[in-house]
């Protein structure tokens, strides 16, 4: 079970916006209001075992189990800011919490060039701590590259750890320096599609596309706080660009204006 609840907390005069996540009773509910105890028939012995998501829009709160969209709600005249997790009884394990911010689509077209970043619109990490994930789909006419940065930007002294995906070449790889134009062998006419997913857990840095590992780097003296993105050639798209983070305060504009 989740509570969201507004700034005066799990007992405030707004009450709480309550989602039952059923996987062991096959009932899902969202309730708005003040807290209320649960039905005693709600408890069972059985363990049971889910991918589950919650997503909120700013109106529209959807409960997603194994990937399949089983409720949706729309919130009225409530400002979430924090929320509660529990179990009706018994033990619960929640593994791999990640709270994301909005997800961003992103269009590149690079015009004739190879491997243009724009490096005066980085993506703003939002995390507290130092690991993080990004998760978007792509479709692109060539390999896709991610380039993580310090503080002190693409060209500043630490230079960036480049993340290659090379869901059209075959050929993935990480490397830390300073900023190297790729091989035009990479050009392909081909458009790819795959999901794609980079985690960061403060040290090694795992590249997975369509659920599998295909690369893991150590990142060594060096503070990850924004990242720029861009294919090797020709036009790409990256779809539903979620930042998930250990830890969050506010969820700002991922992308500077």
């Amino acid at each position: 079970m989740r509570y969201s609840s507004i700034y005066d907390g799990f007992y405030g005069t707004g009450g709480v916006v309550e989602a039952q996540i059923g996987i062991v009773s096959g009932t899902n509910s969202i309730r708005k209001g003040r807290y209320a105890q649960a039905k005693r028939s709600l408890l069972d012995k059985r363990s049971v075992s889910a991918s589950v998501t919650l997503n909120y829009d700013g109106s529209i709160l959807s409960v997603i189990v194994n990937g399949t969209t089983v409720l949706s709600y729309t919130v009225k005249n409530f400002d979430i800011q924090e929320f509660y997790m529990v179990p009706f009884s018994g033990t619960a394990i929640a593994s791999n919490l990640i709270i994301g911010c909005e997800s961003i689509n992103l269009t590149f077209d690079n015009n004739g060039l190879y491997k243009p970043y724009d490096t005066n619109n980085p993506i703003i990490l939002p995390c507290d701590t130092p690991a993080f994930s990004v998760s978007f789909d792509l479709t692109s006419d060539s390999d896709f590259f991610v380039a993580f940065a310090q503080s002190d930007g693409f060209y500043g002294t630490g230079g960036v750890v480049e993340a290659q995906i090379g869901i059209v070449s075959g050929t993935n790889s990480i490397r830390k320096g300073r900023y190297a134009q790729a091989k035009r062998s990479l050009l392909d006419k081909r458009s790819v599609s795959a999901s794609v997913t980079l985690n960061y857990d403060g040290s090694i840095l795992s590249v997975i596309v369509n659920g599998t590992t295909v690369l893991s780097y150590t990142v060594k003296n060096f503070d990850i706080q924004e990242f720029y993105m861009v294919p090797f050639s020709g036009t790409a798209i990256a779809s539903n660009l979620i930042i998930g983070c250990e830890s969050i305060s506010k969820c700002t504009e991922l992308i500077p204006i």
